[in-house]
């Protein structure tokens, strides 16, 4: 992880070494745990804050000013919006391992953020964007990581990707297969003896159904089904 930079932040001067520290070694996951404690906790002081009893009439015309317990507890709400400063500022400097902490500096620096970019909507759409894409970067590593390096995990994912689009496309088959025997079965209910037309459709029916069928089959044997083996239950673990 590279240096936080506190330049911007009043962090230094308020957070006890020790704890800077601390915070520094957390993983990523443990910060943004603290950083969510610490914004609810100064939103929930906040809230008692704009009570009326924080505050006191003074002067002739009773002007209304905050009380000292006001005054105190204003300094508790911009200490704990110091601790949750520092935890986005070590979390932007970190260099997740895994997408589980890239998903957790995402969430740590977007609710972060969300505030001090509420005018300006475009940068937090650019950082979300950032963030989603280092998300997504990170679960790939994963991936690779998990089955195996370089070039080979390439091969393995589109691997993957081939047989899943080939399971897809037998299972769209095998819809609507059912689909074409429920037709024939409607136009054969409906029909006359002397319907010329109906024996036509129903005709060109199983025609197609019988191309599909063959379609269906065949994919099937790509992907390694047995015949008449049910899909439900044969789709391969990602």
């Amino acid at each position: 992880m590279s240096k936080p930079d506190y330049s911007a932040t009043r962090v230094l001067e308020i957070i006890p070494p020790q704890h800077l520290a601390a915070m520094e070694a957390m993983p990523v996951a443990e910060l943004r745990a603290m950083q969510d404690a610490m914004t609810s906790l100064g939103d929930i002081a906040q809230a008692f804050h704009c009570q009326p009893r924080f505050t006191k009439h003074t002067g002739p015309k009773g002007s209304v000013v905050p009380s000292e317990a006001a005054n105190i507890l204003e300094d508790v709400i911009n200490l704990l919006a110091t601790y949750a400063t520092a935890a986005a500022a070590i979390s932007t400097a970190a260099e997740p391992v895994t997408a589980n902490d890239a998903h957790d500096k995402a969430w740590t620096l977007l609710q972060y953020h969300a505030n001090n970019m509420a005018d300006n909507l475009p940068a937090f759409v650019a950082l979300a964007a950032e963030m989603a894409r280092d998300w997504d970067d990170a679960r790939d590593r994963d991936w690779i990581k998990e089955h195996t390096t370089g070039k080979a995990a390439q091969e393995a994912r589109m691997q993957t990707d081939s047989e899943d689009a080939i399971f897809d496309a037998s299972v769209k088959l095998e819809t609507a297969n059912s689909l074409l025997r429920s037709l024939i079965l409607i136009f054969q209910v409906r029909r006359k003896v002397s319907d010329v037309t109906d024996h036509d459709v129903i005709n060109v029916l199983y025609d197609v159904m019988d191309r599909t069928v063959a379609a269906e089959e065949e994919l099937d044997r790509l992907y390694g089904l047995e015949p008449g083996q049910p899909k439900q239950s044969a789709k391969k673990a990602a």
